[in-house]
């Protein structure tokens, strides 16, 4: 399923996609950094683990039809780019050990996920469809936005997470089956809250 905005032009043996494309502004005083575009964000990863790291959904299309293979590839090969407005502010800190403040804002004005295969289709992970019922899905289709607050105290690296989204694991809710059998779909949004900490010991082992 392919997202309004993809600029893809495919056939059944070739595919041409942009995957990033988009421009920055930064301000004199290199207090604020905006980003608008098609593009990926990384909110922390550690291997074979998204725990942070959810605003961009990932390919699974085809990328996880082996399923050890998303653990051997790097997260950055398998994030679908979304378009976005990405705007970071540095936040003055009048703590002496406290620095590089920032607040970092995201909107997603029109999120629609095409990272599954289509219904039906073997690698779809889609329990309904397992139960032998049509499927309607109403994709989801909508804004998301978050927000990042982090910072340095001495050599710890901080952040605090928020995200307002949809699921892209494939995860839905049933809402009703219709008089013919047909099993509707919606796809859920979720509130997702985290904090991360990083320790530098200066050789960066």
């Amino acid at each position: 399923k392919d997202s309004p905005g993809d600029l893809k032009m495919e056939d059944d043996n070739n595919m041409l996609e942009v995957a990033e494309i988009y421009a920055d502004y930064e301000n004199e005083a290199e207090t604020l950094w905006v980003r608008l575009g098609k593009q990926q964000v990384s909110w922390g990863q550690s291997d074979g683990l998204r725990l942070l790291d959810v605003v961009n959904p990932l390919d699974q299309s085809w990328h996880g039809v082996n399923l050890l293979e998303p653990y051997l590839e790097a997260f950055d090969n398998l994030r679908e780019s979304i378009w976005m407005a990405r705007v970071t502010a540095a936040i003055p800190s009048c703590i002496e050990d406290l620095h590089d403040v920032q607040l970092e804002m995201l909107a997603i004005p029109n999120f629609v996920p095409s990272t599954l295969p289509a219904p039906g289709s073997p690698y779809h992970l889609q329990p309904f469809t397992n139960l032998g019922l049509p499927v309607d899905e109403n994709l989801p289709e909508g804004e998301e936005w978050g927000l990042r607050l982090m910072g340095v105290y001495k050599r710890l690296e901080w952040s605090l997470n928020y995200l307002y989204h949809y699921q892209d694991e494939g995860i839905t809710d049933l809402r009703r089956v219709l008089v013919d059998g047909t099993a509707e779909l919606d796809h859920p949004r979720v509130n997702s809250y985290g904090f991360g900490l990083s320790y530098d010991d200066n050789l960066r082992t």
